[in-house]
């Protein structure tokens, strides 16, 4: 209901800032900023992990001037968004500092 109410704000801000990148740290904030966006997933995502090493990610959005964002899904880099990326078995960091590896390349367009 909150992410219904602020979308619309959420995409305000996001034009005004002309963010280059979004970063959704879990899966229904990633949801949620498509969905301020208005831009719906090509594919349904089953897992939410494959979806974040998967092609798919990062998901390109337009913004009012005309430039393009980049709406990265991320694992939560709290203790539990880390278990949940290494499938609850541990709370080694190197799948996420992977996932954030790919961001810089789309900082740097």
């Amino acid at each position: 209901t909150w992410a219904d109410h602020d979308k619309r704000y959420f995409h305000e801000l996001a034009n005004i800032i002309e963010a280059r990148v979004i970063l959704c740290l879990g899966r229904s904030t990633f949801e949620g900023v498509l969905s301020a966006f208005d831009t719906p997933l090509t594919v349904r995502i089953k897992d939410y992990n494959a979806f974040i090493e998967g092609p798919d990610n990062p998901v390109a959005v337009s913004l009012e001037n005309g430039q393009t964002a980049y709406v990265f899904a991320l694992a939560h880099c709290g203790a539990m968004g880390t278990l949940n990326r290494n499938g609850k078995k541990s709370t080694d960091l190197s799948k996420q500092i992977e996932d954030w590896r790919k961001i810089k390349p789309y900082l740097d367009k």
